[in-house]
């Protein structure tokens, strides 16, 4: 059986305890063990973060909706903002040599490596990430 949660906030930074929230509630929700909760709730902020700074450009007057949906063996977490399209082609690795020094570019970063699964749709105003919930990965 599915089970889906949803959120709306404003883009607004003081949104932003709303969605810790959330997540907490998908803890008891979904029975989340504590490492996928650390990485589903670090994945989901950096997306929540973009969406908020670099979709919706911190424009009160523009939503973030988030949704959680649990179904056989995933949680699915989709967050999608009112924002203009972005490049989500290149992803490019912080981690190396010539990235070190860069200021951006780590959230996308994180939220490819936390997840088992990273989708874009829209031009890249709705994110799909897929985290598993078998542990024999």
């Amino acid at each position: 059986m599915m089970n889906t949660v949803e959120l709306t906030i404003t883009s607004d930074k003081s949104s932003l305890y709303k969605v810790e929230n959330y997540l907490d509630l998908l803890v008891d929700e979904f029975e989340v063990t504590r490492e996928l909760f650390g990485k589903l709730s670090l994945a989901t902020v950096e997306a929540v973060n973009n969406a908020l700074l670099y979709g919706n450009r911190c424009d009160p007057n523009k939503k973030i909706r988030l949704s959680a949906t649990k179904d056989q063996g995933n949680i699915v977490m989709t967050i999608e903002d009112e924002g203009v399209d972005f490049d989500f082609s290149n992803i490019t690795d912080p981690t190396i040599p010539e990235n070190i020094n860069k200021t951006c570019g780590r959230g996308l970063y994180l939220m490819k490596k936390l997840s088992d699964d990273l989708q874009f749709e829209k031009n890249g105003a709705r994110v799909i990430m897929a985290f598993s919930l078998n542990e024999q990965k």
